[in-house]
């Protein structure tokens, strides 16, 4: 579905994955708060297949809030990873990640059970490569991305974002996870975080493929990374009813004062990434969507406030490059702030009007 800018997307929901053969989730880790150890990562697939790591001083730790306030798994570098036990995983098989490392030594992401059997690399600060031997140039592996890797013999791929280089591996045969290090924990820890991987035994299509990569990029906010003509850079994965996009002439205006001034906070993670936080007060009470054009007439609008307004989630994007978030607010007429919100709004937390102009 092509969409100008800005727009707000309603009515579909997310589409997930399912057939996988494992499925981890940050986010779906009970029971911690950041900086604790993670002994066990639960498998999400109904397989059972959990990571886990008994030796304490080995264990990564638990971050909670790492990417679109969803937490990630903190690989130290030097001794950190978790394994599953065997389990079937032959080639062709498909691994995903969501992740980053922050130096310009070679580190895995995901291994196999076994070493060098299903390698998810960062070889060095710009090279991403799978299984030895497909390599794509990249700006920066510190850079939280969407990972794939397809092993399947001669027609294997590896995909940055979207973005892909084909090419031969070796057969060899994964019989389980290794997650942060080399199957067996042998080494090449990550340095940096997990969010999230997922498995599949077998090699997917490039449909099946690319539809992954739009729910993972959509779910931690990075879609505006996805490669030039995704079929999901601008439009999320739907499952069921999809996607109605309301387009507007100008970005929300008149956005309402906050009750207390924002505080900015800056520094550097434990991780080496920078990051930049507005603390929000409180909640803005109502914004207004001018100039209502794209055949989105007064009554698509008013059919999109009745459907926002019984607490159902919307995306509003815009632009075309930054990731879906929130206009610029003004903090009462004095300072122009980007505010970046991550994840779907609803009207308990953003009260919508519309103004006719």
């Amino acid at each position: 579905m092509a969409v100008s800018w800005p727009t707000i997307l309603y009515g579909g929901s997310l589409w997930l994955p399912s057939g996988m053969t494992a499925w981890y989730r940050a986010d779906l880790i009970p029971n911690l708060v950041s900086t604790q150890p993670v002994a066990t990562w639960p498998d999400q697939s109904g397989n059972g297949y959990n990571a886990t790591q008994a030796t304490q001083s080995d264990q990564p730790l638990f971050y909670g809030n790492v990417q679109n306030y969803l937490p990630g798994v903190l690989f130290n570098g030097s001794s950190d990873y978790m394994a599953t036990a065997t389990f079937t995983l032959n080639p062709p098989c498909t691994i995903f990640a969501v992740g980053l490392n922050t130096d310009n030594t070679t580190r895995l992401f995901v291994d196999g059970y076994s070493a060098s059997s299903a390698e998810i690399i960062s070889l060095n600060s710009t090279t991403f490569q799978v299984r030895g031997s497909i390599n794509l140039t990249v700006a920066s592996m510190a850079n939280l991305a969407v990972l794939c890797g397809v092993m399947n013999g001669a027609s294997s791929l590896a995909s940055y974002n979207g973005s892909t280089a084909a090419g031969t591996v070796s057969a060899s045969t994964p019989a389980g996870l290794t997650l942060g290090s080399i199957g067996g924990g042998g080494g090449f820890v990550l340095n940096g975080p997990l969010l999230e991987v997922i498995a599949f035994n077998s090699a997917l299509s490039t449909a099946a493929r690319q539809h992954v990569e739009g729910y993972l990029a959509w779910r931690y906010n990075l879609q505006a990374l996805l490669a030039g003509g995704h079929p999901y850079q601008t439009v999320p994965p739907t499952a069921g009813n999809p996607w109605v996009a309301l387009n507007f002439v100008k970005p929300p205006k008149n956005v309402a004062a906050y009750d207390g001034d924002p505080v900015a906070y800056h520094g550097r993670s434990n991780y080496g990434t920078h990051w930049s936080t507005i603390s929000r007060v409180d909640h803005f009470t109502s914004f207004d969507m001018p100039f209502v054009v794209g055949g989105a007439d007064a009554q698509a609008w008013q059919q999109f406030l009745d459907y926002a307004a019984t607490g159902n989630a919307f995306w509003f994007v815009p632009n075309s490059v930054a990731a879906p978030q929130a206009p610029f607010f003004y903090d009462k007429g004095r300072k122009k702030l980007a505010w970046r919100s991550l994840g779907m709004y609803k009207l308990d937390t953003y009260e919508m009007t519309q103004v006719i102009t």
